[in-house]
């Protein structure tokens, strides 16, 4: 969904495009909105960009060839930027220290 200036809101993909989406982030030139997505609900999850039209869908991570669906192994093309966040069970029960300047 994307709300227009105007307060409309607005579907940005056509209804059954991906099974579920989350975590959308708008492209610094706002011309584009990245985000991860499932295309079926057996499936695994992958980063999507879309342009702010609905145009343009392209998947910018993929599993390798081979790989077993529980690895994290992606393939990200030439050019392209991703974020990676740490999985919760491998997380710090405390946060890490910062230094202070005196």
């Amino acid at each position: 969904m994307l709300r227009e200036s105007n307060g409309t809101v607005r579907e940005l993909l056509p209804k059954g495009t991906l099974y579920d989406v989350s975590d959308p982030a708008v492209s610094f030139d706002a011309r584009s909105i990245a985000f991860a997505g499932t295309p079926a609900p057996d499936s695994a999850w992958r980063l999507y960009v879309v342009d702010l039209d609905g145009h343009g869908l392209r998947a910018v991570t993929r599993l390798r060839r081979g790989a077993p669906r529980t690895r994290t192994t992606t393939s990200i093309p030439a050019g392209s930027a991703a974020g990676v966040c740490a999985s919760p069970a491998r997380a710090s029960a405390s946060p890490p220290s910062t230094p202070t300047s005196r």
